[in-house]
């Protein structure tokens, strides 16, 4: 596989990249969604249950 390592390893590395943009992509909430349009809230409307403290 000497010849051909280069390849494999550039193939490997964009494929990489490929998965993590998609994960990235396919996130369906984002940093900020949980407080909607209102930053400034005390508590988020989070439709999710969980998280610390509950």
């Amino acid at each position: 596989m000497g010849p051909h390592m280069l390849t494999m390893m550039t193939l490997g590395v964009a494929l990489f990249a490929t998965i993590v943009a998609t994960v990235v992509l396919a996130t369906h909430r984002g940093r900020y969604d949980r407080l909607g349009d209102d930053l400034h809230a005390a508590r988020a409307d989070d439709p999710v249950r969980g998280g610390i403290g509950r």
